[in-house]
């Protein structure tokens, strides 16, 4: 697991990664601690939305799909539109979120979502949450 995905989307990475690979995924919203959202990095507001920003765009070059195409050029559209803005913080996000892709890419691959197994899924009731639970592959 890359160590570059701290504090935002390691998870689905990973889950991703695992999708691909032909394994399943069950989500369970089980509660066993109560989290404080944002309590130990108050002051770090900036910082974290430009990790949030760079991952988002590292993970969605990362997957490849039918979208992919149309994915890059929406990235590419924000990086022209955030440095014809004077966004600079933006625009430095965006660049690290392509090298943080290259890097785990040269590292890991991509993640090719086109080969992913197609499930048909059914909701239900699980000790008061309403989660999605795999049925069979089709």
């Amino acid at each position: 697991m890359p160590q570059a995905f701290i504090w935002y989307l390691e998870d689905m990475y990973l889950g991703l990664l695992m999708w691909s690979k032909g394994y399943a995924s069950v989500l369970l919203p089980i509660i066993f601690g109560k989290h404080y959202r944002e309590y130990t990095v108050k002051g770090m507001k900036r910082e974290l939305l430009y990790i949030q920003l760079r991952n988002d765009i590292a993970i969605n070059l990362l997957c490849k799909n039918r979208t992919y195409p149309f994915r890059v050029l929406k990235i590419l559209l924000a990086l022209l539109k955030c440095a014809l803005s004077g966004r600079k913080d933006k625009v430095k996000a965006i660049i690290s979120g392509i090298n943080l892709f290259l890097k785990v890419k040269s590292s890991f691959g991509s993640i090719n979502l086109s080969s992913v197994p197609q499930i048909e899924y059914a909701s239900v009731i699980l000790n008061g949450f309403k989660t999605c639970l795999q049925v069979k592959k089709r």
